[in-house]
């Protein structure tokens, strides 16, 4: 992500070590793997009524190779199903929103530097059985 942490607010260590150590839960990252290999990284968070994908990293050895529409995919069923909606955040200059709008999501609100998208639950999709 420094290229656009660089692009977007220009690269300061100390800010981004502050940041990192402030905001790093290790107990929330959810490791992807591919071909016996870590590939990248994901966190989320829900409440009641919906997710927020906090952050999605692919390897760029392993980008462009459909691991990451994989793994929001299977976010997406689980949303479903459970009949919630999914929220992330991208920077403006991050080229992946174009995969999150082929995903389903839309821009709920731009800020200067992000985009706040928003999945929300197909009509007709089926709910959850306890």
């Amino acid at each position: 992500m420094r290229d656009y942490v660089d692009a977007v607010y220009g690269w300061d260590e100390t800010i981004q070590k502050d940041f990192f150590d402030k905001d790093f839960r290790p107990d929330k990252i959810t490791i992807i793997t591919a071909d016996g290999s870590d590939a990248g990284m994901f966190e989320i968070d829900s409440d009641e009524d919906g997710y927020f994908l906090k952050r999605i990293e692919i390897h760029p050895t392993f980008q462009r190779c459909g691991i990451g529409s994989q793994v929001i995919g299977d976010i997406l069923r689980m949303a479903s199903v459970e009949r919630k909606h999914v929220r992330l955040m991208v920077f403006r200059v991050n080229p992946a929103r174009a995969l999150y709008e082929r995903l389903g999501f839309h821009i709920a609100q731009e800020t200067e530097t992000h985009y706040k998208m928003i999945w929300r639950i197909p009509l007709g999709s089926p709910k959850a059985s306890g």
